[in-house]
C-alpha cells in the first residue's frame, strides 16, 4: 500500500486502529501476528504522519493486550531501532516508545522492559534533532510517576541530561523540561532538593515565557510546590521578591488577552453556552495560566501566616497593580 497517497495510508491506519480497539480479542492469532509484523514494517516510513500512525496502532495493540507479554519482541526491537543511524527509524521507534509509556507504563515490568531502554532514551536528550530531544524527554516524563520507580537506576544520569537542556532553544524541549521538574518534586524530591535554588530561578524565568505552553507548564511547578507544606515556606521565602511580581503579572489580563478571550463573539449569542469547538486553544491556555497562578497564590499563601512576608508582598503588589492601568 506504500504507493498510495499519504493521507489515504494514514486514514487506513486509523481505521485499523479502531478495529484493533473493538475487535482485537476476536482476531485469530495468525491475524494478530500479521497485523503486528506489517505494522512495524512501516515504523521507519519516510512520512512523519505514517510513522506517527504506526505508533498509534502499536500502542493500541499493547493496551488491548494489557501489556507486552503477548508481544515480547516489541520493546527490544524498538530499542534496536534506536541504535540504527537512520533518523526515520529512530524517530518512529521513539514515538512508539513514548506512546507505549504514556498509555501502558504501569503495565510494564521495570527490570525486563524499561531498564534496558533507559540509557538509550537518555542518550537522545542531546540529539541534534529537536524532535528526538522532545520525544525522549516526553518518554521519561510519561513514566516518572509510576509506583515501581522505573528510572531509579538512572536518576543521576537523568538529572544531568535534564539540566543540560536548560538553555535549549526548542519550545517542546523547554515545555518537557518544566514538566520533568514538576514531576520530580513528587517522585524524587530528595534527588532534586540540592538543585532547587537554581531550579526555582529557572522556573521563575519560564513562568514569564512568551510561549504560553511553556508558561503553563512552569506554573504547574509552583502549584506542586505549594501543595508540599513541609518545604514550601522554607524554599520560597528567599525568592519572594522575584516570585510575587511574576505571579501577579500572570494573574492579570493584557489588552491582547482580553481580545483573544472575547474572540469574535457577538452580543446576540452572549447567553448561549459555547461549544467545545468555539473555544480557541489560546483562550484555554490563558485560562489555565491564570487559574494555575491563582491556585498557587492561594496554596502558597496558606503556608504563610497573615503577617508573613509572602502575604505582605503579594497584597502590596496587588494593590499597585489594581491601582494602575491593568
Amino acid at each position: 500500500m506504500k504507493e498510495e497517497q499519504e493521507a489515504s495510508r494514514s486514514l487506513a491506519g486509523l481505521i485499523l486502529k479502531n478495529n484493533v480497539r473493538s475487535q482485537w480479542a476476536k482476531y485469530p492469532e495468525e491475524v494478530r501476528n500479521f497485523v503486528k509484523t506489517n505494522t512495524l514494517a512501516s515504523i521507519a516510513d519516510p512520512s512523519p504522519l505514517i510513522r506517527a500512525t504506526v505508533g498509534i496502532i502499536v500502542t493500541t495493540i499493547v493496551v488491548e493486550e494489557n501489556g507486552v507479554g503477548h508481544w515480547p519482541s516489541l520493546l527490544p526491537y524498538l530499542g534496536h531501532l534506536l541504535d540504527q543511524p537512520d533518523p526515520n527509524m529512530q524517530e518512529g521507534s521513539m514515538g512508539a516508545i513514548q506512546k507505549i509509556f504514556e498509555d501502558s507504563g504501569d503495565r510494564l515490568e521495570t527490570e525486563q522492559h524499561v531498564h534496558p531502554l533507559m540509557p538509550k532514551i537518555l542518550s537522545f536528550f542531546s540529539s541534534e534533532s529537536p524532535k528526538m530531544r522532545g520525544l525522549a524527554m516526553n518518554s521519561v516524563n510519561s513514566i516518572l510517576m509510576i509506583n515501581n520507580d522505573p528510572i531509579n537506576a538512572v536518576i543521576d544520569d537523568f538529572l544531568q541530561q535534564l539540566f543540560s537542556r536548560a538553555h535549549d532553544s526548542d519550545p517542546e524541549v523547554q515545555k518537557q523540561l518544566c514538566r520533568s521538574l514538576t514531576l520530580l518534586l513528587d517522585s524524587h524530591f530528595d534527588k532534586l532538593a540540592p538543585h532547587l535554588p537554581n531550579v526555582i530561578d529557572y522556573i521563575i524565568m519560564k513562568t514569564q515565557d512568551p510561549n504560553e505552553n511553556i508558561a503553563v507548564e512552569a506554573c504547574e511547578f509552583w502549584l506542586s510546590l505549594a501543595e508540599n507544606s513541609d518545604v514550601c515556606k522554607e524554599l520560597l521565602s528567599p525568592f519572594l521578591g522575584k516570585l510575587v511580581p511574576v505571579l501577579i503579572k500572570c494573574m492579570r489580563y493584557s489588552e491582547s488577552d482580553i481580545i483573544a478571550l472575547k474572540g469574535n463573539c457577538d452580543e446576540e449569542d452572549a447567553m448561549i453556552p459555547d461549544r467545545d469547538e468555539d473555544i480557541k486553544p489560546r483562550e484555554k491556555e490563558i485560562w489555565v495560566l491564570l487559574l494555575t497562578c491563582l491556585a498557587t497564590y492561594d496554596l502558597a499563601g496558606s503556608k504563610f501566616n497573615a503577617t508573613d512576608i509572602f502575604r505582605m508582598k503579594m497584597m502590596a503588589r496587588m494593590r499597585r497593580t489594581l491601582s494602575g492601568t491593568s
